[in-house]
């Protein structure tokens, strides 16, 4: 696999430049994880779909870390395990998954997902941070703020 330059700016894909890409988005409540989870599908202009180096250097996505830190694989992209706030933190930290592909739970077909397992504990981390009161109905705040960070990861845009 070819290097990834930390700036994703810096990187230019020939495979991709001048390629319009379609994607398709669905949210989808995980019943595993009890949590919305973003599913999606990348294609090229013939509507062959995306392969995992492509999809993750496009510009659906704009990460908080550098592309060198991520670990890319054929079907998965993990973020690089932390446990340095742990009393006793593991020297080789498990990978957190962050992009997986896998079926669509309604349509079948084969997508590409934020995996939800920290997403429960993310938005209950900023809730609890929180300096305003909630306002509105404590699911609708919940909603914002799943929004909010997966807008931090997924560029977020009406078509």
């Amino acid at each position: 696999m070819p290097e990834i330059p930390d700036d994703p700016a810096m990187f230019s894909d020939p495979q991709l430049s001048g390629t319009r890409i379609t994607v398709e988005e669905h949210i989808v409540y995980s019943p595993t994880f009890q949590v919305p989870a973003f599913y999606f599908t990348a294609s090229d202009s013939s509507g062959a779909p995306l392969p995992l180096p492509q999809v993750i250097r496009s510009t659906l996505f704009h990460l908080p870390l550098p592309l060198s830190t991520l670990s890319i694989h054929q079907h998965t992209v993990d973020l690089p395990g932390t446990s340095s706030d742990l009393p006793d933190p593991d020297p080789d930290p498990a990978p957190l998954p962050l992009l997986t592909q896998g079926e669509h739970p309604t349509t079948g077909r084969a997508c590409w997902y934020i995996h939800p397992c920290e997403t429960s504990a993310a938005v209950k981390e900023l809730l609890d941070h929180r300096a305003a009161p909630i306002i509105e109905g404590w699911e609708v705040e919940w909603l914002r703020v799943w929004f909010v960070i997966l807008g931090r990861v997924i560029y977020l845009r009406s078509s």
